[in-house]
């Protein structure tokens, strides 16, 4: 074995001395072994760990351009009015929106004829014979955004389905009676009579006025009719003709029917969602879901002429304008508004909304080619079956990565993440061959327990689940390139050509919405990775006692940690429904079971504005149950509970922080360039594993010298033909280092010059000061103990020679009495 000397000064001969003389303390030597061994296992998988999840993050960064992102979507909402959506709360502004909604796609619309371009065709008029569409630019589009497919309108309807209660006997009971009761004047109702039946007829065969059961009394005849047979259900039977009854089970194709028989299109049906209007939705349609009759075969052009779209049409109802001098258009006429629609379009009865509608969405597609990302705006309006208007907006930017300058770095690190993914697989599977051989052979130095397992389970899988990330994202980039393919797809073709035509379309369609959502998908994926990656490296923080002061802290107060969530658990959700049940009909803020854990839950952090709902209660009574609830919530949530769980914490803390400042440990940084020499000692010199030591310590006395690990055969002889002490005497020395400020000498050392020194300062001499007055006084005691002791010997001495002496001459049966002499109190006599 090669003989390397200590660094000469490494370690100053008064404390090797001191040290050699108290030798090391036995426990902390191993503890010190099992904290190197601990290092030396997870310490290469805790760094590269480190590197792997800051170049995740990176990588994430580099895949979304949130900025650019968050720039684009603070326009469109802008330009589109998206912070309008949530205060519509009606039909009507439903469809006031969404007519601004179209406004503002128009503005993004480098094909918009009224503004940008002119049409012109190799056929008279615009004919699946047309071959050529001649395009003529008439002013500069100025918007850094395109559409690219325009808005489209989607609803959603439910099922009608026969009504129960009181929707039963509605129509005879009290719509019917209460109409005949003031149309007659009481003729037809005598006292107390109701109807029993109820007869009905469409609006088509009869005059507007429902017809009611008459007087029995009165004689039938031509004035007085019989009344003619139902064409519907009675009442009674379970059906009411006033009311419609609905269920959200299950959607119907009302629309469908309408949209083939009235204006002659296919219906797009995808799923529960039927797609309404023009396959470029035009705010013709939007009028005409309003009930406005707009379309060329509705609308009488002699009553109600240009009812819509501008002010201004030619013989062929074609916009009218013309070039100014700087070649920019000239609209002879404004277009109308909504209000003007109003005032001047017929009306029908025939609306697309009604009871049935459950949802109304409007959706497009736009580009921005600067950063070459796509954007899907969608607006939705969900009504509930009360009636209320749940109303939200989504804007997702997506983009192919291989249609930007970043891709060839993203793929370049990408695969320097698969590399040290790979690193990391390895560095697992080593750590679980080391454990396991140090469990085969030296089983009692083992100290691999069963969480440490499942934490090393956990983190491969972890692993397992990035690798897969990579190779997925990889995939999917390198055969990407399809998304603009996609894109023409979905605009070459006409959905109201055919059933298969539209099927066809609303298939390449799903597949862009798909493509914006997977890129959304990505966002949650990789919060998910990294939030578990957070765990992991709480895990590996358990490397050094100084890094593991938290999970440590978990680990010890676990089980109160799970007792505490169980009582909070229990009184918080209590207080919720509490809170629910008693004020949800009247502060909305209650209203659902979610909004109230809302509220609750920011009640419990601090977040208290103490009887801020007041305003929206009127009854005494109510006002103080709400005191009650939020006086219950301050005191046993956040003054008690929460204040439980600090506890908690703390007092975990308190005795973690304890036992690692008692540990064979150092400062982290410390530690780790201590642990570096040493390993490089233990591959250069050849020394024997730790785990081999430990169990060699464990037979060693509690303070251990050079000599006692030469006799106990941990280290073979030397190659020179020597016994080895000199290979365990420069081991010893090492470890006098490494633990030299734990063992407190260097301490000793480095205060006494200080308090010997003249003028060292007032806490040094103060200390010197009481370590001579100590060191007086002990020598002084120990004097006078040693002087008495002497004392009390002479005298003992002095009155066995008496006693002697008196025995000679004492008569016979005669003893002497011996003096009591206090034992420590000299006789002076």
């Amino acid at each position: 074995m090669s003989r390397v000397a200590p660094s000469p000064g490494a370690i100053s001969s008064a404390t090797r001395t001191a040290m050699k003389a108290n030798a090391l303390p036995n426990s902390l030597w191993r503890d010190r072994l099992y904290l190197e061994l601990r290092m030396r296992k997870m310490l290469p998988q805790a760094m590269n760990f480190l590197v792997i999840i800051t170049l995740f993050l990176f990588n994430l960064a580099m895949e979304r351009p949130v900025g650019a992102m968050n720039e684009i979507k603070e326009n469109f909402r802008f330009h589109f009015n998206l912070d309008n959506v949530n205060e519509v709360n009606n039909f009507q502004g439903m469809y006031s929106f969404l007519y601004e909604f179209l406004e503002a796609a128009e503005r993004f619309d480098p094909l918009d004829v009224d503004k940008y371009v002119e049409r012109e065709y190799d056929t008279p008029v615009f004919t699946t014979e047309t071959e050529m569409v001649y395009l003529t630019k008439l002013k500069r589009f100025t918007a850094v955004t395109a559409v690219v497919v325009r808005p489209q309108i989607w609803m959603t309807r439910r099922e009608i389905r026969d009504c129960t209660g009181f929707a039963t006997m509605y129509d005879r009971i009290y719509s019917l009676a209460r109409h005949l009761r003031f149309k007659y004047r009481g003729d037809a109702i005598t006292g107390a009579w109701q109807p029993t039946s109820v007869v009905f007829r469409r609006a088509e065969d009869v005059p507007y006025e429902p017809i009611g059961i008459r007087s029995s009394e009165q004689p039938s005849g031509p004035s007085n009719p019989p009344p003619p047979e139902s064409q519907y259900t009675s009442p009674n039977a379970g059906r009411s003709v006033l009311l419609t009854c609905t269920s959200s089970a299950v959607r119907n194709r009302t629309m469908r029917n309408v949209l083939k028989t009235k204006f002659n299109n296919v219906a797009l049906v995808d799923g529960d969602r039927t797609f309404f209007g023009d396959f470029h939705a035009d705010k013709v349609d939007i009028l005409a879901y309003m009930g406005y009759n707009v379309y060329a075969n509705a609308v009488n052009l002699t009553t109600h002429p240009r009812c819509f779209m501008t002010s201004k049409r030619n013989e062929h109802n074609q916009i009218e304008w013309s070039l100014d001098d700087d070649g920019n258009i000239d609209r002879h006429g404004e277009k109308v508004t909504v209000s003007d629609v109003d005032e001047r379009c017929e009306r029908s009865a025939d609306t697309w909304h009604d009871v049935q509608t459950d949802r109304v969405r409007a959706q497009v597609f736009l580009y921005t080619p600067s950063y070459e990302l796509f954007t899907r705006i969608l607006v939705e309006w969900h009504i509930e079956r009360s009636g209320k208007f749940t109303p939200s907006f989504h804007v997702e930017s997506f983009q192919e990565l291989q249609s930007t300058d970043r891709y060839t770095a993203w793929i370049s690190l990408t695969l320097v993440q698969v590399g040290l993914g790979v690193l990391q697989l390895i560095l697992i599977l080593r750590r679980v061959a080391i454990e396991t051989r140090e469990r085969r052979l030296y089983p009692r130095a083992s100290t691999c327990t069963n969480s440490e397992k499942i934490a090393i389970s956990c983190g491969f899988l972890l692993q397992i689940v990035f690798m897969v990330f990579y190779i997925t994202r990889l995939a999917q980039e390198m055969d990407g390139g399809d998304l603009w393919p996609l894109v023409e797809k979905v605009l070459s073709i006409n959905p109201y050509a055919s059933e298969e035509a539209a099927m066809n379309f609303m298939s390449n369609q799903n597949a862009l919405v798909d493509r914006a959502q997977s890129f959304q998908s990505l966002r949650v994926t990789g919060f998910v990775i990294v939030f578990v990656s957070f765990l992991q490296i709480v895990d590996y923080m358990s490397v050094h006692p100084q890094l593991g002061v938290i999970p440590n802290t978990l680990s010890l107060i676990v089980s109160q940690l799970i007792n505490w969530i169980g009582i909070f658990v229990v009184v918080f959700l209590m207080l919720v429904m509490l809170g629910h049940w008693a004020f949800g009909e009247q502060v909305d803020d209650f209203s659902s079971v979610s909004k109230t854990l809302v509220l609750s839950g920011n009640l419990a952090l601090g977040n208290f504005d103490f009887m801020a709902l007041e305003s929206e209660l009127h009854e005494t009574a109510d006002i103080v149950l709400l005191v009650v609830w939020e006086s219950a919530m301050l005191a046993l949530v956040f003054l008690v509970l929460l204040n439980f769980l600090l506890a908690i914490v703390v007092d975990g803390y308190a005795v973690v922080k304890g036992s690692s400042e008692c540990c064979a440990a150092n400062g982290f940084l410390t530690d780790l360039f201590k642990f570096g020499r040493v390993q490089y000692m233990y591959n250069r010199r050849g020394w024997p594993k730790r785990a081999l030591l430990i169990e060699h310590l464990m037979e060693l006395p509690d303070r251990v010298t050079a000599e006692d690990i030469h006799r106990s055969g941990a280290f073979r002889q030397d190659g020179d033909g020597s016994d080895g002490m000199s290979e365990c005497q420069v081991f010893f020395d090492a470890y006098l280092e490494v633990l030299e400020k734990l063992t407190g000498a260097k301490a000793d050392e480095e205060r006494r010059p200080e308090a010997e020194e003249p003028g060292g300062g007032k806490e040094g001499q103060l200390a010197a000061i009481m370590q001579q007055l100590e060191a007086q006084m002990a020598a002084r005691d120990a004097d006078q103990r040693a002087r008495d002791a002497d004392l009390k010997a002479s005298l003992l001495a002095r009155i066995d020679r008496l006693e002697q002496h008196q025995g000679h001459h004492a008569p016979p049966g005669e003893g002497v009495a011996r003096p009591i002499v206090p034992p420590d109190e000299p006789d002076l006599s």
